[in-house]
């Protein structure tokens, strides 16, 4: 099956031109760049993906996110097609006070064209919080850095054209940096890309703020099964594509196909309906007030418990168990009420999602 390595083995060595023109998974490559471990190696001023390439080439494998990541720097490194854009403004802010994640950096794909990558979720609990607060926060400090990032770098660079796209949390940064840009900025877009992040939720100022002319500028793909992917309101539409993987491991974009130039086109899952349907209806059944007692609440548990990330927490579930219900027991009484009254709702939720039933 191919995927995104596959295709840079078969067409790296084209060149972007009018005979070979940018695609959708050339995006979906250098939205890929910033999940690339650019904290561990020293960048200078003039980088080419090249350049950066054999110096992450030295690192171990234990230092990339993905295995994948790891055959991704090699085929970039012989890249034709990309080996000679340059690499700049690369950014790192983390804050477990703030409960902020960011990352991001541009590739200068051309002296009048660049690629601004902004990086999604990672393991931590910061990272994971960040992402649902966007359940009960109008902006979250990601996204108030993507649109900064966007600012500056227009300023920095206001000759050239700009395409801006992100994998998961990524692509909900890139389409919030655009929606709520200058209009001056907005102009110089040619596409936005959200690889399978989420979208706004209703009501949000970035919605009303956005419009037509830049939605249409925003493309979404998730995969058949996409759970985070689905979430909130993605008023610009999406496209199925396929994935080798099952249920969320279908995030991982390189289980997501490709034939030639275009990602293989595929169909929502039942069980993508119904998440979303079941996420939709608890989101409306919820007051504010409760789904931030029940987040705070919730990741106060895994800090207490010292949970390192989601998938720490799954593959060492026994271990943790009994230090989970310890910490919930140790919440105030009224805290555990809210908790337990949401999980209730998100149970009748799924029921009522089930049955094609809104709230």
């Amino acid at each position: 099956m191919s995927n995104l390595n596959t295709y840079l083995e078969e067409r790296g060595s084209f060149r972007i031109n009018q005979k070979h023109p940018f695609n959708d998974i050339d995006a979906m490559v250098l939205a890929r760049i910033s999940y690339l471990p650019l904290d561990k190696i020293v960048l200078r001023n003039r980088e080419t993906i090249k350049s950066v390439c054999l110096k992450l080439n030295k690192l171990k494998p234990k230092d990339f996110r993905w295995p994948d990541d790891v055959i991704l720097t090699k085929n970039l490194l012989n890249s034709e097609r990309f080996c000679r854009m340059r690499l700049v403004k690369y950014v790192k802010n983390n804050s477990r006070a703030s409960e902020r994640q960011f990352s991001a950096v541009t590739i200068q794909m051309n002296f009048s064209t660049m690629y601004l990558s902004f990086f999604g979720t990672d393991d931590s609990v910061t990272g994971w919080k960040e992402d649902f607060n966007l359940a009960i926060m109008d902006v979250i400090p990601a996204q108030e850095e993507g649109a900064e990032y966007l600012k500056k770098l227009h300023r920095h660079y206001f000759w050239k054209k700009i395409y801006m796209g992100g994998h998961s949390k990524g692509g909900n940064v890139a389409m919030y940096a655009a929606l709520t840009a200058p209009d001056y900025c907005q102009r110089k877009m040619i596409k936005i890309y959200n690889f399978d992040g989420p979208g706004l939720r209703k009501g949000t100022a970035a919605l009303d703020i956005g419009t037509e002319k830049v939605l249409k500028k925003i493309h979404s793909f998730i995969p058949q099964d996409s759970i985070i992917g689905r979430l909130f309101e993605h008023t610009e539409g999406f496209t199925v594509v396929e994935s080798v993987s099952k249920s969320f491991y279908q995030h991982d974009i390189y289980s997501w196909q490709v034939s030639g130039t275009k990602l293989v086109k595929s169909e929502s899952t039942r069980a993508s309906d119904l998440v979303d349907k079941t996420i939709t209806n608890w989101l409306e059944s919820a007051s504010m007030e409760e789904k931030k007692i029940f987040i705070d609440g919730m990741f106060k548990i895994f800090d207490e418990a010292n949970v390192k990330g989601p998938l720490d927490l799954k593959a060492r579930w026994l271990k943790y168990a009994p230090i989970l219900a310890k910490a919930y027991m140790n919440m105030p009484k009224e805290n555990r009420k809210v908790i337990i009254k949401v999980w209730k709702k998100l149970g009748v939720a799924f029921l009522k999602a089930k049955k094609g039933k809104d709230v």
